[in-house]
């Protein structure tokens, strides 16, 4: 099996043109003629994971990591994984050297 990943900073702490950004994104990943197994996505922010992230996504098959928005950050990391890949575990470090946490 050939794994595809893709990565994306969906800039999510710029506000402007936020959602139509974000949509655009989506829409690209989705209309490629191999979608990726694991998608890694940067700097979503809450609006972003459960307006356009999360139902696009899902309904494609993609499972989400973290399956809700971090509640302790304006914005996190969040990995989707379809089939024929299966989570086992996942979780979240926060680096205490890291003024951002990260």
């Amino acid at each position: 099996m050939k794994l595809r990943v893709l990565t994306w900073n969906l800039n999510g702490l710029e506000d402007r043109r936020l959602d139509e950004r974000a949509e655009a994104a989506v829409l690209r990943i989705l209309m490629r003629h191999e979608l990726p197994h694991v998608l890694m996505f940067q700097e979503v922010v809450r609006r972003t994971f459960v307006a356009h992230l999360l139902p696009h996504l899902s309904h494609a098959g993609y499972a989400a990591i973290p399956p809700q928005p971090v509640s302790q950050s304006s914005y996190f990391s969040v990995l989707f994984i379809r089939a024929p890949l299966v989570p086992v575990e996942a979780f979240r470090i926060p680096l205490q050297s890291s003024r951002m946490g990260r």
